[in-house]
């Protein structure tokens, strides 16, 4: 099974240069940041950077739900 940080190290070797995550579920929390937070530049990633992401939520929160839906985890009318 691939670890948390293994996951953010293989995102950070494909290319993208900086990552800030955070994945909690009751009696978990992980957080962590990698990569640089501007190119060019050293400045490391940190937990303290903040992002605007806007509408592109949307789409992820869609997806999440279609899949949850898909496992029967889900019942779409349950959202009204």
């Amino acid at each position: 099974m691939t670890s948390l940080d293994e996951r953010l190290d293989a995102v950070l070797d494909i290319g993208v240069p900086g990552v800030v995550v955070a994945a909690a579920r009751p009696g978990f929390v992980w957080e962590k940041a990698g990569g640089v937070a501007e190119v060019p530049g050293n400045a490391p990633m940190s937990l303290d950077h903040r992002f605007r992401i806007a509408s592109v939520t949307k789409l992820f929160v869609a997806a999440t739900v279609l899949q949850l839906v898909d496992e029967g985890v889900m019942q779409i009318d349950a959202l009204r």
